[in-house]
């Protein structure tokens, strides 16, 4: 049984942009825009149509009756469904249809088929009964639909979604209306982080799952499925407040209790005649008590697959965010992956090589454990022209021209072992993950015409612990849970120079050691009375972070510069936080008025009076509202925080960075304060394939000044640290998908706009600025015929800057433009060409220049009985460099990226039988 409809696009978003030169966009403009994307959402008047479906001979409810709804003149499907066990079905309907005729069927294989066709109106709330069917089935054939919803479950087929070229599960994933799968290969839902992803029910992966969407075939899968308002906890389905979606992947049979291979080998050479090769294999096993995925693959071609061991689901994340740990330990982090898009993508010049070992045991029902282990090898090279103009007065900017040729090396390894019972009335999760990082960075560099080397080891390691148990009593539950972490992490920065320094030396050393521990202790309780929910938890939570740092600077004759620095900040919080819901129907309201009091110490080694501490009591109050439909969910939240930060965000003394600069730390306290408003509105038309997403967000926060950062002419260098104290943000965005199913034609439009004003601190000065960016991205592939589509793909961008004081606003323009054509000539051969033009141009620098740079791609692959070929030519055309040029705050740069050369690469894919267990 199929079900497909379409609707046309009534209102159409024309005269976006008016072309005048570049295309001008005034904030009028922007408002109406804006205003008019908000009332066309908030004016989808929505009713329901429900009922409830009995059997004629016992008037029991009659469960998994698919229920559809058309028009009584045009035929076209408005939408359906199937009953639940109580035989009720909820089908949502607009206000218009209200009035009109349509047919409503029924249809179930143990029954007689009905259709009635009357008013719409006048079926709501009616019940309907079905008579069995007498005749005996003799065969009956089951079609896969493109899309399914029972409940807060949406199936998508995969083999519905898939079009030519597509080879990956997140290939299918991409496809789905409404969802957004990120660079990293994050997956998010409505603009909302996924969090949990399962593999026939079972969680493989850990929050890992980037390794499973880009390592499974799509031709091993049969569907996606959406888990809305997913509650990972099974006590509290049927009360969570959770408004996050899961993903459940669905394997076609013949990939179930089997051993799936596969295995791709190439080899290439790039125009410098460079061999190029890869390695990848893996080997997955998904049965209904034990999965296992194994997975190797290394190369030199410039794919990030590093970047495949991130743990993306936030259900399973622990880290220093969470510890609220420094962000700023990492003090000598230099990445190999700067510039945007196009220097990530074309530009990575890396040998790199991953190993990933999963396996998860179906104890029982309830109980399962599972262990994840990963290796990880990175070693990259980046080289860059940069030109800076840093602003030293509202008039006046200094200019720095910096070459960089960087090589990095990185080492990661990784093993966790998770422990969960997930019954009805307990819950236990005991999971343990430890870590070892090591970074190895070496960069020659010259700054105005001045050389000087810098190399920089860091070795980390972390070791976590999480231990959580709830219990179940009638309408309450009871939560207690343990978090540890600890890490430490030494780090070298060395500087060498080609010319003698101040004190006739050629080398600095800078040695920085940081340990942090942290232990959060919470318990949990929960209580559920009809509309009203309590939830309320009691967190104790402690941290310690050592920071020591040396800094070895031979014959520097200037007793001004600190060459020793030793701190130890800690924290004790006490922080309750009661939530207390209600709910109406499909309302939700609210309300959690946190309370923490702090005690916070400092200690500085070697410093008279370095001894701080202070005690504190923080409010922060937290209000939501939310409106949840069959077809249209809205809510907002505003939120008031406060808190102080860790030591290490804001103290770093003697902190040698790079050649010109000593920073040293003013002892003070470091107090954020924050309030934001957050409000999102969604609509969604699964039947036809049609999704809406708006959000907007408000932040206005105020970061008082207790840093600074001495600038010394030790090399011809003038480089600072901004600070920014006080500011007010508001972005507000628009995502629509609609695929029209029965032509082939997919259609994706992102609009975004943000408008700031920034307090910021450089130079011994304050600037206020203003700035407003808008961004648009539109989307179209076509699957003209069977065995051929094309795509376009383009990303729009105009950002504007002044100082307060300035008339106008400096524009500044990117565009990103992809056209590719996918063809199957014949059978078991198809043709990929790609093309990108990128744009960019800044009045700042060069004059305003505009850079443009093309590069073209083409593949072809042949499928054969043994295997699949796939010759491909890469970075065709354009330039070895890429410019960009981009205005950060106060400040402006301009860039020359080095990129790969053209190269040609052969492929194959080879193809393995599979055998059942």
């Amino acid at each position: 049984m199929s079900r497909t409809s379409y609707t046309k696009v009534e209102n159409e978003l024309d005269n976006l942009f008016e072309t005048k030169e570049a295309f001008t966009i005034s904030m009028r403009s922007l408002s109406v825009l804006f205003i008019l994307m908000f009332v066309s959402l908030s004016a989808l008047g929505q009713s329901v149509i429900t009922g409830r479906v009995v059997s004629k001979s016992n008037n029991d409810a009659v469960p998994s009756v698919s229920v559809s709804l058309t028009d009584a003149t045009t035929k076209k499907v408005i939408g359906g469904g199937f009953t639940n066990k109580e035989g009720r079905f909820s089908i949502p309907i607009s206000e218009a249809l209200l009035s009109q005729k349509v047919t409503l069927s029924f249809s179930h294989l143990a029954y007689q088929k009905i259709a009635l066709t009357e008013i719409a109106g006048d079926l709501r709330g009616r019940t309907f009964t079905l008579s069995s069917r007498e005749e005996q089935l003799k065969e009956v054939v089951v079609r896969a639909t493109a899309v399914r919803k029972r409940g807060d479950t949406i199936r998508y087929s995969v083999g519905q979604l898939i079009k030519l070229g597509d080879h990956t599960l997140e290939d299918a994933i991409k496809r789905i209306p409404g969802m957004q799968v990120g660079k990293d290969g994050k997956i998010s839902y409505e603009g909302k982080s996924i969090n949990k992803f399962y593999i026939e029910g079972l969680d493989l992966m850990g929050g890992k799952y980037g390794l499973a969407t880009k390592n499974i075939k799509a031709d091993d899968v049969a569907a996606v499925e959406v888990l809305e308002n997913h509650e990972p906890i099974k006590m509290r389905k049927e009360r969570s407040l959770s408004d996050q979606a899961a993903l459940n992947i669905r394997m076609k049979e013949s990939a179930k209790n089997t051993w799936i291979y596969s295995l791709t080998t190439g080899a290439g050479i790039n125009k410098d005649k460079k061999p190029l090769y890869l390695g990848d294999g893996s080997a997955y096993t998904f049965g209904k008590s034990n999965q296992l995925m194994a997975i190797g693959k290394g190369t030199n071609n410039g794919a990030n697959i590093f970047s495949e061991l991130n743990t993306l689901a936030l259900d399973e994340i622990v880290s220093r965010e969470r510890f609220e740990i420094s962000s700023r330990s990492d003090f000598f982090d230099t990445s190999a992956d700067i510039g945007d898009e196009v220097v990530r993508e074309r530009g990575r010049i890396n040998t790199t090589a991953l190993g990933s070992l999963n396996f998860i045991h179906k104890i029982s029902e309830d109980a399962k454990w599972r262990i994840n282990a990963g290796y990880g090898f990175d070693r990259a090279e980046r080289m860059l022209d940069e030109t800076k103009l840093f602003r030293i007065s509202p008039r006046e900017t200094a200019k720095i021209e910096d070459h960089t040729s960087l090589f990095r090396r990185e080492h990661r390894g990784e093993v966790e072992s998770n422990y969960t019972f997930n019954g009805n009335n307990t819950f236990v999760k005991v999971q343990t993950e430890g870590k070892l990082y090591h970074k190895d960075l070496k960069a020659d560099r010259s700054t105005n015409g001045n050389p000087y080397s810098e190399h920089t080891v860091a070795p980390s390691g972390t070791l976590s612990n999480v231990v959580s148990w709830s219990k179940k009593h009638g309408k309450n539950i009871l939560t207690i849970s343990d978090a540890l972490w600890l890490d430490h992490m030494p780090q070298q920065l060395s500087l060498h120079a080609a010319s003698p320094l101040p004190g006739n030396t050629d080398k600095i050393i800078q040695d920085a050691t940081t340990s942090s521990v942290a232990n959060d202790v919470k318990v949990g309780y929960e209580f559920y009375a009809g509309r009203l929910e309590l939830l309320s938890d009691v967190k104790l939570k402690y941290k310690r972070e050592h920071f020591d740092t040396k800094l070895h600077f031979p014959h520097l004759d200037n007793g001004a510069i600190p060459l020793r620095g030793d701190m130890v900040f800690s924290n004790l919080v006490l922080e309750v936080s009661p939530w207390i819901t209600y709910r109406l129907k499909k309302w939700r309201m609210s309300l959690m008025p946190e309370i923490m009091i702090s005690d916070t110490r400092m200690t500085e080694k070697e410093v008279a009076d370095g001894k701080m501490s202070r005690r504190k009591v923080w409010f922060n109050p937290h209000v939501g509202l939310s409106y949840q439909g069959s077809s249209f969910d809205w809510d907002m939240s505003v939120r008031y925080g406060e808190n102080d930060r860790s030591a290490l965000d804001h103290y770093s003394p003697y902190i040698f960075r790079g050649v010109g600069s000593i920073s040293t730390g003013i002892r003070d306290w470091w107090q954020d304060q924050n309030l934001s408003a957050f409000s999102r509105m969604t609509y969604k038309d699964i039947f036809n394939f049609f999704s809406a997403v708006y959000t907007a967000s408000f932040r206005d926060f105020s970061t008082p000044i207790s840093t600074e950062t001495h600038l010394r002419d030790i090399y011809l260098i003038r480089g600072f640290v901004p600070m920014a104290h006080k500011g007010t943000n508001f972005s507000q965005s628009l995502d629509l998908q609609k695929i029209f199913q029965p032509i082939g034609l997919t259609t994706h439009l992102s609009l975004k706009h943000g408008l700031s004003a920034l307090d910021t601190h450089q130079q011994g000065r304050l600037y206020r600025s203003i700035s407003q960016s808008i961004n648009l991205s539109p989307t179209i592939e076509w699957q003209i015929a069977s065995g051929f589509s094309m795509k376009y793909a383009g990303d729009i961008s105009r950002s504007f800057f002044r100082l307060k004081e300035e008339k106008s606003y400096r524009p500044q323009d990117t565009q990103v433009h992809t056209v590719s054509f996918f063809a199957k000539p014949v059978s078991g051969l198809l043709l990929n060409a790609r093309g990108k033009l990128f744009y960019n141009k800044s009045p700042l620098v060069n004059d305003g220049e505009a850079h443009k740079f093309y590069v073209f791609d083409a593949t072809a692959e042949w499928t054969l009985p043994w295997a699949t070929l796939i010759l491909s030519a890469n970075n065709i055309g354009g330039s070895s460099r890429y410019h960009l040029e981009r205005q950060s705050s106060l400040n402006a740069y301009s860039a020359q990226y080095y990129l790969r050369p053209s190269e040609i690469f052969l492929t194959f894919r080879w193809k393995f039988n599979t055998k059942k267990n």
